[in-house]
């Protein structure tokens, strides 16, 4: 949980389509999901202009980025309560390609902007195996 000026990732990871179910493996060029767990301390809600995930995956049995970085990005109303947020971000992951037993990892940045100041945080997945 990030102090009342924070905000952070508190849990990034690689999801099966449509669910919330962590992907162990994932079929090779199959789509699938990332989902970013993202908490807002009460606080910083109440000053808040919007909030941005950038997504990268990795390969890690080649070292290479498998797609292009992802960006979310969507404008946030300040809480008028200092209530925090607690809320799930899905990125879906399309038109990629590997090799049967590859490593893929995401990585990710989140941050929130309130005016003129910023709050950063990072994250990574656990792994998933490419499978045919």
């Amino acid at each position: 949980m990030p102090g009342s000026w924070d905000a952070e990732i508190e849990l990034l990871r690689l999801a099966e389509t449509g669910t919330r179910f962590t992907a162990a493996v994932i079929g090779n060029g199959k789509p699938f999901d990332v989902l970013a767990n993202v908490e807002i301390g009460r606080d910083l809600m109440g000053v808040v202009s919007k909030h941005e995930l950038f997504l990268t995956l990795l390969n890690l049995s080649d070292d290479s980025k498998l797609v292009l970085p992802v960006k979310f990005s969507d404008p946030l109303t300040p809480a008028r309560n200092n209530t925090p947020l607690n809320t799930e971000i899905r990125l879906t992951i399309n038109n990629w390609k590997a090799n049967e037993g590859d490593i893929l990892k995401a990585i990710a940045t989140y941050k929130v902007t309130a005016g003129v100041h910023t709050n950063v945080s990072t994250a990574e997945s656990s792994h998933a195996v490419v499978t045919d």
